[in-house]
């Protein structure tokens, strides 16, 4: 009775492990070649997506300003990070300008002997206006105040650095030239 069915299944066996073993083949194959590039193909879908909806007529302009709003706030965010505190207003003449210098040298723990304009009608035209700063300092106390002129909001750049050792630390002299606009 059973050995009927037995060697029917003796011959199918054959089929049936081919069957399975192409099963497992097909599986693999999906999982390892076909899923990942069924993912990437979705995410290059979404993101058509989301241009096809920036370009459309009702949501461009939409989409489009508040993309420009949110990074207008994010770079004013930080530019009132690195922005020094303002006290007493703003001045935005080379008065003002000056008064930042020294707060800026204060703040550094240095002590300015002299302060010197330089006049040349060439620069003051272009709106550049050259200062000397005379100090005396240590390497510490520069450093810091060089890197604090560097983040000032207005254009500030220092030209010339002479440095003397002295006996009670730097004779330093600094060329800093302030550009200011013309309508400032």
């Amino acid at each position: 009775m059973f050995t009927a069915s037995v060697r029917r299944l003796a011959g199918e066996i054959i089929p049936f492990v081919c069957f399975t073993v192409a099963v497992l083949a097909s599986l693999v194959v999906a999982r390892y070649a076909a899923l990942p590039y069924w993912h990437s193909m979705q995410s290059y879908s979404e993101g058509a997506a989301y241009y096809r909806e920036l370009s459309s007529d009702k949501n461009r302009f939409q989409a489009v300003k508040a993309g420009l709003v949110e990074k207008g706030e994010i770079l004013a965010s930080k530019y009132r990070r690195i922005a020094p505190p303002q006290s007493g207003g703003q001045s935005s003449d080379l008065s003002g300008l000056l008064q930042l210098l020294i707060q800026r040298a204060e703040d550094a723990s240095i002590r300015l002997d002299k302060i010197q304009p330089i006049e040349d009608a060439k620069r003051s035209e272009k709106g550049e206006f050259g200062v000397v700063l005379e100090m005396k300092t240590s390497y510490q106390a520069l450093g810091r105040f060089l890197a604090s002129v560097e983040e000032m909001p207005r254009l500030v750049t220092v030209e010339r650095l002479a440095l003397t050792a002295g006996k009670n630390g730097l004779d330093t002299r600094v060329l800093v030239t302030c550009h200011l606009r013309k309508g400032e």
